[in-house]
């Protein structure tokens, strides 16, 4: 049963991971506009609650990308970043 319970959990974060990245390359393709939330939602028809939660913790920005960002991707936070760098993944549920 915990094996169930963890490959469910594993898909629901590579799902969660795949709408990100799907919501992030739009940004980064349109960072020209502005875009709102609702733009955001209707072009890509992820769920509001998931971009709100990646727009509060930082991981997205709309409009322009930030200057002090040196990767090759625009719309990571620091934040994001430095989760990256320290290799220490949250996931809360």
């Amino acid at each position: 049963m915990k094996l169930m319970a963890k490959n469910y959990l594993q898909e629901m974060i590579e799902k969660e991971e795949e709408e990100f990245n799907k919501v992030r390359s739009y940004i980064a393709d349109n960072f020209d506009r502005r875009l709102t939330i609702t733009d955001v939602i209707h072009e890509t028809k992820v769920d509001r609650k998931l971009i709100s939660k990646w727009l509060k913790e930082e991981r997205l920005h709309l409009g322009k990308p930030p200057r002090n960002i040196e990767n090759s991707h625009p719309n990571i936070s620091n934040t994001e970043k430095s989760i990256i760098k320290n290799k220490k993944v949250h996931r809360r549920f």
